[in-house]
C-alpha cells in the first residue's frame, strides 16, 4: 500500500508540473499574439487565425487534463451503446462537414452492447484523433474500423495507413505526457486517457502493425451489468 501511495503520489507531481508547463506555452504564445494585434504591425486576420489555432490547442489540453481527473474517479454509468452509431458520431464531430479522411465502417447496424457510453467515447474519441493526425501524407487517407459481438465480448479494431509505431513507441504510446512523434501536437495525454478508460471497462488494448506501415489499435470488453457493474 505504501509503495502504491508513493507511485500515486509521484504521478500526481508529474501531472501537476506538467500539465502547468504545457498550459503555459499557448498562453505566453496568445500574449504574444495580442500585443503583436494592439501594436497592428501584422495583419489582423493573421493574427485572429493564429490565435484561433492556440486557443484551441489550450481548450484541447485542458479538456484532456478534465478527461484524466473525470476517468480516475468516475462511477460506470452502463446503457445499451449502438456501437456504429456512436463510432460515427465521434467520428462526425471531429471531422466537421467536409472530412478529409474517409471512414470505412465494418460494423453491423444493429449492434448493440451494454458499457458506459462516455468513457467508450474517451477511447474512441483518442485513438480516432491519433489515426488522422498521424498520417504519413495527405494522399490515399484512410481510416478502418472494424467491429462485432464474439463471447460476449465487445471487439474493435481501428487501422490507419498513416505512419506507424516502433517497438519503443509501443511499448511508452500510453505513459502520461509521453509524445512519440514529432508530428505531435497534443499535450502526451491522449492514449494515457484511453488507458485509463479501457482499465476502467475492464477491457484490454494492443498495437499491431497495419496495413502499409500504419498502425492497428485492437481493442476488447466485456459486457457490463447495469445492476452490478462488474
Amino acid at each position: 500500500r505504501t509503495n502504491d501511495l508513493l507511485q500515486a503520489n509521484n504521478e500526481l507531481n508529474t501531472f501537476i508540473y506538467q500539465s502547468s508547463h504545457d498550459l503555459r506555452g499557448p498562453i505566453n504564445t496568445i500574449m504574444g499574439l495580442q500585443k503583436l494585434l494592439e501594436e497592428g504591425t501584422v495583419d489582423a486576420e493573421n493574427i485572429a487565425n493564429m490565435l484561433g489555432r492556440k486557443v484551441n490547442q489550450l481548450e484541447k489540453g485542458q479538456r484532456m487534463l478534465i478527461h484524466s481527473m473525470e476517468l480516475r474517479n468516475r462511477d460506470l454509468a452502463v446503457e445499451p451503446v449502438n456501437i456504429r452509431g456512436v463510432i460515427q458520431e465521434v467520428w462526425d464531430k471531429q471531422q466537421g462537414e467536409n472530412p478529409s479522411i474517409p471512414l470505412h465502417l465494418q460494423i453491423d447496424q444493429e449492434l448493440t452492447f451494454p458499457t458506459d457510453a462516455w468513457v467508450l467515447n474517451i477511447v474512441l474519441e483518442n485513438t480516432l484523433d491519433n489515426a488522422v493526425g498521424f498520417q504519413k501524407s495527405k494522399h490515399n487517407q484512410w481510416v478502418r474500423v472494424a467491429a462485432l459481438e464474439r463471447e460476449g465480448q465487445l471487439e474493435i479494431t481501428i487501422t490507419d495507413n498513416g505512419i506507424g509505431m516502433t517497438e519503443e513507441v509501443k511499448a511508452n504510446a500510453t505513459q502520461m505526457f509521453y509524445r512519440g512523434s514529432n508530428l505531435s501536437n497534443g499535450n502526451g495525454l491522449g492514449l494515457y486517457n484511453v488507458k485509463l478508460a479501457v482499465e476502467l471497462l475492464q477491457g484490454r488494448m494492443e498495437f499491431e502493425e497495419g496495413v502499409e506501415g500504419g498502425t492497428t489499435v485492437r481493442l476488447s470488453f466485456p459486457g457490463i451489468d447495469s445492476k452490478l457493474n462488474l
